[in-house]
Parts: structure tokens; C-alpha cells; sequence
């Protein structure tokens, strides 16, 4: 009997310890940081802004309905075509903020993907602009 009980006891165990595996999901997060460009007229004027845009995410990752929120310098189809071709997988939420923070004479310095129970930031160690040569 207690053979039984103890086996029976396993059984549940294994099969509780499957069901929390097939539950989770690994967060995945493919993102490139794109060398936005703005005009010389914005890179030279003593300006730091932020850019924000809202976006849903797909079954499959992919950022969709994506929306300029705030953007009064860069122009939206430069942003539509990079963020189009991140992938986020895994995250509780399926709508999306995206700020990218200008700062003069540096260039983008943060980005930061956030919703309701998510929040991922990107601080850059070194500028993305046209301040200083790409490599």
C-alpha cells in the first residue's frame, strides 16, 4: 500500500513538472539597433528628443500596427522598416512603447521597449550616429 501511495505520488509530480515545461516559454529578443539618420540641420542644433512609437506583437514575434506616437524630426518610414524586422518572443505582453533618446552631440543613446508588465532597456556604451564614424 504505501508502495502504491508512493508511486502514485511520483506519478503526479512527473506529470505537474511536464505541464510547468510545456508552459514555459524562453523570452526572445532580436532587435537592431539601426543607424536612424537625421538631417544635418538636427544633428548640428544644440536638440535632444526622444522618438516614440507604439507597435502590437504577432504570434510569430513580429512587431505589427506600428504607430508613430512621438515624432517630430525623423520621419516614419525609417522606423516602420527597422523595427520591422525585430522579433520578440516570449514576453507577456503583446503591445509594445518604443523610445529612442537623441542626445545632442552623442546621438541615440537609449532604447527602451516597454508595456504593461515588461520593460527592456538598451543604454548605449558608445553613440549611434553620424557624430562619428560606423565601423
Amino acid at each position: 500500500m504505501i508502495y502504491l501511495l508512493i508511486t502514485l505520488i511520483l506519478a503526479i509530480n512527473a506529470v505537474q513538472e511536464e505541464t510547468i515545461v510545456k508552459d514555459e516559454q524562453k523570452v526572445r529578443i532580436d532587435i537592431e539597433l539601426c543607424q536612424l539618420e537625421v538631417d544635418e540641420l538636427t544633428r548640428d542644433a544644440n536638440f535632444s528628443c526622444n522618438i516614440v512609437y507604439t507597435f502590437k506583437i504577432d504570434e510569430k514575434g513580429q512587431p505589427t500596427e506600428i504607430h508613430d506616437f512621438k515624432d517630430t524630426f525623423l520621419g516614419k518610414e525609417k522606423v516602420i522598416e527597422c523595427i520591422s524586422r525585430w522579433r520578440i518572443i516570449g514576453i507577456p505582453d503583446k503591445e509594445l512603447a518604443m523610445v529612442y533618446y537623441w542626445k545632442h552631440g552623442y546621438g541615440w543613446s537609449i532604447l527602451t521597449l516597454s508595456g504593461k508588465n515588461f520593460s527592456y532597456i538598451v543604454k548605449l556604451p558608445e553613440p549611434i550616429s553620424q557624430y562619428v564614424p560606423q565601423k
